[in-house]
């Protein structure tokens, strides 16, 4: 946190020339503003058990569909860029689990010589499982803040230091089994993450990283617990023949003193 607020008070005068174009792979442009839209069709096809009933179990038809955006903008030497997207999900016959959802995220880089700070939020409006001992599909509100900065070390290894805190909120309404799911589970998290990247090819990165987890409930202290997971592999940037990322995750979990 202190690298990131130190670099962002570093000023323009630091900056590092030619900064990447944010609205370069856009589109559209709108003024300052770059735009590339795109129709998310998802999830088309047959569930043949809707509600998870082992018992009796029902067949529908289903489909998701909604559109999307890709925005960009360049602020002086900075980079805004964020995504917003809708979604429908449809059931032909279960008219009751359709419902509208929203996912957005925004992200801000303040590139400098050898360091890029960064703030990213993002915020979720969605109907969706939790988890497979939980086989309704409640509303559930997710949002997310977090800052953190890019350092360069050499022409190839950089060191990412990142925090967060993200909040997840169930609706007032929402049951399960006769428990509240908002009084269950609505928490706080807390996060802390360092990691490494080494650039292998221009298209490959190795990536290793720690990340420690404080997870907070309003409404049960019993499910309070801390965590840690360490993560390492590769990313691969959509150019390449298969692009993506290739994780192995080990995480250590402990209940809260």
């Amino acid at each position: 946190m202190a690298i990131a607020l130190v670099a962002i008070s570093a000023g323009s005068a630091t900056a590092q020339e030619g900064a990447t174009d944010a609205t370069a792979g856009s589109r559209f442009h709108f003024g300052p503003l770059g735009v590339t839209p795109w129709i998310v069709v998802n999830n088309v096809g047959v569930d043949t058990n809707v509600n998870n009933d082992p018992v009796n179990p029902k067949q529908d038809t289903t489909a998701a569909i909604g559109p999307a955006a890709d925005l960009a903008m360049n602020v002086g030497r900075t980079r805004l860029t964020g995504k917003v997207g809708a979604q429908y999900l449809y059931y032909r016959d279960a008219t009751e689990l359709r419902s509208f959802s929203t996912v957005d995220s925004l992200r801000w880089d303040v590139p400098l010589n050898r360091i890029v700070p960064f703030i990213v939020g993002s915020y979720s409006n969605t109907r969706n499982r939790v988890g497979y001992e939980i086989d309704t599909q409640p509303r559930q509100v997710s949002q997310a803040i977090g800052m953190g900065s890019d350092l360069r070390t050499s022409a190839k290894t950089s060191v990412r230091l990142a925090g967060s805190r993200a909040r997840l909120q169930f609706d007032d309404q929402e049951q399960f089994l006769g428990t509240n799911l908002s009084t269950a589970l609505d928490h706080t998290s807390n996060s802390g993450q360092a990691q490494l990247r080494y650039t292998l090819t221009s298209l490959t990165t190795f990536v290793l990283s720690g990340e420690g987890i404080q997870d907070r409930f309003d409404g049960d202290p019993l499910r309070d617990s801390n965590s840690f997971k360490t993560m390492t592999g590769f990313e691969l940037k959509p150019a390449a023949l298969i692009s993506g990322a290739v994780m192995l995750c080990a995480a250590f979990r402990a209940a809260a003193a």
